[in-house]
């Protein structure tokens, strides 16, 4: 994710309002395990995170802008994942094996928003 973030409305976000932008993303995350995407909805997300509707579009468009940012950052978070558990250079295939056990912890709970790789850090 770049440093400065940005509201619906195109203003940079300081850091309280990261946090509240985070706590959507989170609550967002935390929903979509126990319902599907289509039945998503604003007020859930904002009741699930503690705040308000009105809140929630300071940072999203709606539903389906929140879920983008949410792909965004799982995808940045598994790129930086890739790069704290490379294989040692060198070893080629063989080293295949070792990163397994670096990738099922995040597995096994889910797929957190925001994973960390036990083997690579």
């Amino acid at each position: 994710m770049t440093d400065n973030l940005l509201a619906a409305d195109g203003r940079v976000i300081g850091s309280r309002a990261k946090a509240t932008r985070l706590r959507l993303l989170d609550a967002t995350a935390k929903l979509l395990r126990s319902h599907g995407v289509l039945e998503l909805k604003v007020v859930d997300i904002t009741r699930e995170a503690g705040t308000s509707p009105a809140t929630f579009y300071q940072y999203f468009a709606d539903v389906d802008t929140v879920l983008l940012a949410l792909a965004e950052t799982a995808g940045e978070n598994e790129k930086a994942r890739c790069c704290r558990c490379s294989a040692p250079t060198g070893m080629g295939p063989t080293a295949t094996p070792g990163l397994v056990p670096s990738w099922t912890p995040t597995w096994a709970t889910g797929m957190t928003t925001r994973p960390s790789c036990a083997a690579g850090t």
